[in-house]
């Protein structure tokens, strides 16, 4: 049998008083902080006798207990009720002493928090002592309902998806609650710091959500001040208080605001708004533990911003990227819709230019040509800046003869400078070996260069110079043109660019991309351009290269890679082609039989491999169209490539896509080389040059 629980109550007695065993009950309900009681062990706690504070606790006088009016169970919160009623009832059952803490609604409404302790003897009563005023009472349960709220707004979803609104009015509504204010709001800084955007205000009575209002740091000084430093207001009187008594006339007094409390909503050590609770008809003291949970929730909005900013971060970029994407796609289509045409075009000029013409016909088909280079090369610098401008501009060094890379540009250019009377002359002031460079870049550059000192030049002389220093290489074009202003410099590589000379009376044609290309090459290659010049004096264009060495490739492995069957020409090799195009196929076997090539022609890759099941022998190398009817080019590549028996016969493109992700798609579909629409003479004769090859290789 357990002994009978006692009452402890000497951890409230005052150490000052040591009353004797006659007069402590007496003295008791004197000074302690609550009532004494005695009630049934029932449902309703029915209250038999009490003394000391219960009317000051609960509200309630003790006759209101008495005779019915209301019980010890009717004032226990709700939620705290089963809680209550299961300590008590297992005190009863092993007859022992019981201490809980839970809350009670008082008479005007008001939740407190209060602490009960008390026993029974074993004869169906109560004996105990509950009181409102312990230091601590219901901190520890208050904590935990803030911690709760705190996790509740983290783990909503609104905060990881970036919804401000959503988090703001949970903010405002859990603010309202918790700490038993009238209204919360959130608002957030301008830029500049220099006016308060209201984003949500809560109002508790009713329940309800406003917004659009604003205060300016003119009106409000003090109180903006004191938050962009960074300390959160704790005003307990703020009519009084500096940080806060600008809002005393018009906003305090009127609504009876009488204690503000904000945090700060950080983004880093920058202030970029805060959340304010206003508390109506009586002054308030701030505990830490509000400031903390203010704050807290106050790191929620921050967190939910930060979101937010990523968020709309990655939708731009992924809405840049669709935007690059479908640009891309246009121009591919455009590009590969025009070049075709095209292809027809300079081809059908450059054959024609071989027949029997007068002057004035040869004339005719010169302007032709030159009028479909120039519509190539508005193509060719369109898609290059869209390249670069996706970030797709790629570099692709190999080992580079750059002597007599100068002197084929030298070459190329001499008829358009004799056209001017100019002498084009190239300067070789020091000698190197193989360099490790992107031919065709470096080439697009200087003949971008060559061709404005061209344009730009009267009379005189235009050289193209090469020099080393310092493992740098230097590529210099210099004419004696009429040189260019010192406004022009200053924008002459800035996209789109194009300005009229002293001596032209119009705008010169192209796209004004050539030198903001060249100059984006040169620095995707490590280096740069620069440029000298003054009116009237001529001008100096400057390439500037890392100078790297190419590695050295044995004898054996070149004579191997390069070298064709002995005794085989290019007119005599067998060369097929698949091309649907009617005038692209006149244009391809023309140029072909410029060559001494006499061409087999197929209208498809179905064809193609129909023709190779029988072919005896093989052909040396087929030139394939991409886009066909019934079979497409790479399609039949890789067909071709899967067949042990085909799989060595070299495959060039013949392709109107000038892209570089196309150029991927047909290396790895298997194909051996690229010739992109329309097709120029000179590139259609090395290709077949370096893909001529013994036929047992």
């Amino acid at each position: 049998m357990k002994s009978k629980a006692i009452l402890d109550f000497s951890p409230l007695i005052p150490a000052s008083m040591s009353p004797s065993p006659e007069n402590l009950i007496a003295n008791l309900k004197d000074f302690l902080p609550g009532y004494i009681y005695r009630c049934k062990a029932d449902a309703d706690f029915t209250l038999l006798e009490a003394d000391g504070q219960l009317e000051a606790v609960t509200g309630y006088e003790p006759e209101d207990f008495f005779n019915g009016k209301c019980s010890f169970v009717s004032i226990i919160h709700p939620d705290d009720l089963t809680l209550v009623n299961q300590r008590i009832e297992k005190a009863l059952a092993d007859n022992t002493n019981f201490q809980i803490e839970y809350r009670i609604i008082d008479k005007s409404g008001q939740v407190r928090w209060v602490w009960e302790t008390g026993c029974t003897l074993g004869n169906g009563e109560i004996y105990g002592f509950i009181s409102d005023q312990l230091p601590g009472l219901g901190r520890q349960h208050r904590l935990n309902d803030a911690q709760r709220r705190v996790v509740a707004v983290a783990g909503s979803g609104a905060v990881s998806a970036g919804d401000d609104r959503t988090v703001a009015e949970a903010i405002c509504q859990h603010c309202t609650q918790w700490l038993g204010v009238e209204r919360t709001s959130v608002w957030l800084f301008d830029d500049t710091q220099t006016q308060l955007d209201l984003v949500t205000l809560h109002l508790k009575s009713s329940n309800q959500y406003c917004t659009g209002q604003s205060l300016k740091r003119e009106q409000y000084p003090a109180y903006f001040d004191a938050l962009i430093t960074g300390r959160g207001i704790d005003a307990s009187d703020a009519a009084t208080d500096p940080r806060t008594s600008e809002f005393a006339r018009g906003y305090l007094d009127v609504l009876g605001i009488k204690a503000m409390l904000d945090a700060a909503i950080r983004n880093g050590d920058q202030i970029i708004g805060v959340v304010c609770c206003e508390a109506i008809g009586e002054h308030r003291q701030w505990n830490l533990d509000d400031i903390n949970f203010v704050a807290e929730l106050a790191d929620q909005f921050s967190q939910t911003l930060n979101n937010k900013e990523r968020l709309q971060a990655r939708y731009l970029a992924i809405k840049a990227q669709a935007a690059n994407d479908a640009k891309s796609r246009f121009l591919a289509t455009i590009s590969h819709e025009i070049r075709t045409p095209l292809n027809g075009v300079l081809g059908m000029a450059e054959l024609l230019i071989d027949s029997p013409l007068n002057e004035d016909q040869k004339d005719i088909v010169a302007t032709l040509q030159s009028s479909g280079q120039l519509l190539l090369s508005v193509i060719n610098d369109v898609l290059d800046y869209s390249k670069i401008e996706a970030g797709k501009f790629e570099i692709l060094p190999s080992p580079v003869d750059l002597k007599r890379l100068l002197r084929q540009m030298t070459s190329l250019f001499q008829y358009a400078a004799q056209q001017k009377n100019l002498d084009l002359i190239v300067d070789i002031k020091t000698e190197l070996p193989h360099l490790l460079l992107d031919a065709s870049r470096l080439q697009q550059v200087i003949a971008n260069l060559l061709s404005n000192a061209i344009k730009f030049s009267q009379l005189g002389k235009i050289t193209l110079r090469q020099s080393a220093s310092d493992n740098t290489l230097m590529i210099d074009v210099i004419d004696q043109g009429c040189g260019i202003s010192d406004d022009l410099k200053a924008r002459l590589f800035q996209p789109f660019e194009q300005e009229v000379r002293d001596h032209q009376q119009e705008k010169t044609q192209g796209t004004g991309l050539g030198l903001a290309i060249s100059k984006r090459i040169a620095e995707a290659m490590g280096g740069n351009i620069l440029v000298t010049s003054s009116l009237g004096a001529g001008s100096t264009f400057q390439i500037k290269l890392p100078l790297v060495p190419a590695p050295t490739i044995a004898p054996s492995s070149q004579a191997t890679a390069h070298s064709a069957e002995p005794g085989k020409s290019l007119n005599a090799l067998s060369v097929w082609v698949a091309e649907d195009n009617q005038v692209n196929q006149r244009v391809i076997e023309g140029l072909l039989k410029r060559l001494g090539i006499e061409p087999t022609i197929f209208a498809n890759g179905q064809l193609v491999l129909h023709a190779l099941a029988v072919a005896e022998p093989l052909p040396d190398i087929i030139l394939m169209d991409c886009e066909m009817p019934v079979l497409d080019g790479l399609s039949a590549t890789r067909q071709i490539k899967s067949n042990p028996r085909w799989a060595g016969i070299p495959i060039i493109a013949l392709t109107a896509h000038a892209l570089t992700d196309y150029r991927d798609k047909t290396k790895a579909a298997g194909m051996d080389g690229y010739l992109t629409k329309p097709i120029q003479p000179e590139t259609l004769k090395s290709a077949l040059e370096m893909t001529c090859v013994a036929a047992n290789t």
